[in-house]
């Protein structure tokens, strides 16, 4: 989480994502605050990582990516708690 005085109250939230499977997938990225929450849909290459920036309008308090509709071999929910400053 990056954020910046500059930017007028926005935060940069970068979201590493990696995939072991064989085809590529897209699935939902959703960053939670305190009064809303934006998910964007991002594709993901077979065997590939990224990092998938979003610009939030609040300090985020978790991410979760992929909310269990792209089925999964091994776990299909994956959130992270983010901890205040």
């Amino acid at each position: 989480v990056y954020p910046s005085p500059a930017a007028r109250q926005q935060v940069l939230v970068a979201v590493e994502i990696v995939n072991d499977g064989y085809a590529e997938a897209e699935v939902p990225v959703t960053v939670k605050g305190a009064d809303t929450s934006l998910t964007e849909r991002v594709l993901v290459p077979a065997h590939g990582r990224i990092t998938h920036r979003i610009t939030f309008q609040e300090e985020p308090t978790a991410v979760d990516v992929n909310d269990g509709t792209v089925p999964e071999v091994r776990d299909s929910v994956h959130e992270r708690i983010i901890a205040g400053p």
